[in-house]
């Protein structure tokens, strides 16, 4: 049970879900109950692929190789695994899809209906599975894991945590550093709800409220907009990512993980 102090709406930023939230949060919540099933099986003893994935830079070997590693030593944990993968010329730690969407939306009588398609989007497993394994690590290495936004502005942790993220961002797409942004600007103010996010089961009303509280009380995070779409599985991929990237650098180390 998560027990933490949040005020009630309405916020300034009111959240809504997708605009194809029926199809795209049908996949996003499959990849990632089946992210964190994968994710329980990973033992200590492959501390260095993880380190490799999760402290990686993104889009880039060695974390592609290391979740693509990780699933083949894994493989009866690993929903949909299929052996000749790599035949095919493709690595699970790239994106392993397990839904397209972006549905041109019909509305008619109250209802809206699917009636064509304007682009190809996808919802990587990789992503899921990653965020999960973050998660565990968090939850094994760093179990009372606290601080305030005192701690995280302080010009040393400020320094170490831009540095860290300014390596990501050479590698991130727009949209994963822009997303990054937003999630670890949410985090340094509101320190307390972020953690106790962490606590909760994924897409239940214990985190959704906490998430409403985050983003709904700080438009500063999202541009001044009144308005934002949030898909709750993606948001918490980044929301654990940010915090163990608040870890790091707070602790002042490369990893959370250690090596023997």
């Amino acid at each position: 049970m998560v027990v933490v102090g949040v005020p009630d709406g309405p916020y300034p930023v009111q959240i809504h879900p997708p605009s194809n939230f029926g199809t795209q949060l049908a996949f996003a919540r499959r990849a990632s109950s089946d992210a964190h099933f994968f994710a329980k099986c990973v033992k200590a003893k492959d501390n260095k692929l993880l380190r490799e994935l999760i402290d990686g830079r993104p889009n880039r070997y060695p974390r592609v190789e290391g979740m693509d590693e990780l699933a083949r030593d894994y493989s009866a944990c690993y929903p949909g695994f299929d052996p000749f993968y790599a035949w095919k010329g493709k690595r699970y730690g790239e994106c392993d899809p397990r839904g397209e969407f972006d549905p041109i939306l019909e509305k008619k009588h109250g209802q809206s209906n699917v009636v064509g398609a304007r682009t190809e989007r996808v919802i990587c497993q990789a992503f899921y599975n990653r965020g999960a394994l973050v998660e565990k690590v968090l939850s094994e290495y760093a179990p009372d894991l606290s601080f305030t936004s005192e701690q995280l502005f302080s010009p040393a942790v400020l320094k170490r945590f831009h540095e860290r993220e300014d390596w990501f961002n050479t590698t991130r797409t727009k949209q994963e550093r822009v997303y990054s942004e937003v999630v670890s600007c949410l985090i340094a103010i509101h320190p307390q709800w972020a953690l106790a996010s962490l606590k909760t089961t994924p897409n239940s009303d214990a985190e959704a409220k906490l998430r409403a509280a985050m983003i709904g009380t700080t438009p500063e995070c999202v541009g001044g907009a009144k308005q934002v779409e949030v898909d709750p599985f993606q948001f918490r991929v980044y929301l654990v990512d940010e915090i163990y990237s608040w870890a790091v650098a707070l602790r002042g180390t490369d990893s959370l993980i250690p090596l023997d």
